[in-house]
């Protein structure tokens, strides 16, 4: 027996998909924003972000990393600045250790910006990722257990400082990726620039 109500009802979970997919969305781009506001700001070189499944898995720079991409990226370039630490494995000079602390913000302003923007549905699970990219590089570097407790702190205080100074930007790259769905290196560089170029950590 089908209820009068049915249709209805198929129309209020045909909204409710409609709606929780945009908030994902909107979420997904807050994240990926965070990181290349944060990643520009603090000196590293930032492709582009996209939420283009088809722009991420042909594009030259994702195919060469050999990564199994998810469906929103921010092509952040890292290497050229934490190989020598990485190869070293430890940090010798303050500028080591701010390029890890600053690495480590760019890592982390995903999550952080992600539970700012919608602190009622944030799931420590979809910064997965993130989190054991940056417990992985603080294990590499050859800190000590209660360093890396500490240096982990710092990161986190730190994050949560640029996001809340910068969250302007980070919502006007993320509303710009919404739109647009891919943004390259120039129109991201653009956008923050609207913001000034002080890094607020």
């Amino acid at each position: 027996m089908f209820s009068s109500n049915a249709t209805a009802d198929a129309v209020s979970v045909g909204v409710r998909s409609y709606v929780a997919a945009r908030l994902d969305e909107s979420k997904a781009c807050i994240h990926e924003a965070a990181h290349a506001v944060s990643g520009r700001k603090l000196g590293f070189p930032v492709k582009w972000l996209s939420i283009d499944p088809d722009f991420i898995k042909n594009d030259s720079i994702a195919i060469a990393t050999q990564n199994d991409w998810s469906s929103a990226v921010c092509m952040t370039i890292a290497s050229p600045r934490l190989g020598p630490i990485l190869n070293r494995r430890r940090m010798i000079s303050m500028e080591d250790k701010d390029t890890v602390l600053g690495y480590g913000v760019v890592t982390m302003a995903g999550p952080i910006a992600e539970k700012h923007y919608d602190p009622g549905t944030y799931d420590i699970g979809t910064a997965s990722g993130d989190v054991v990219k940056l417990a992985g590089l603080l294990s590499c570097v050859g800190t000590r257990v209660f360093e890396r407790k500490k240096l982990w702190r710092n990161i986190i205080k730190a994050t949560t400082s640029f996001v809340n100074g910068n969250w302007p930007a980070i919502q006007m790259v993320a509303s710009s990726l919404t739109k647009h769905r891919t943004i390259m290196e120039d129109e991201l560089d653009a956008i923050i620039a609207a913001f000034g170029n002080e890094v607020v950590v």
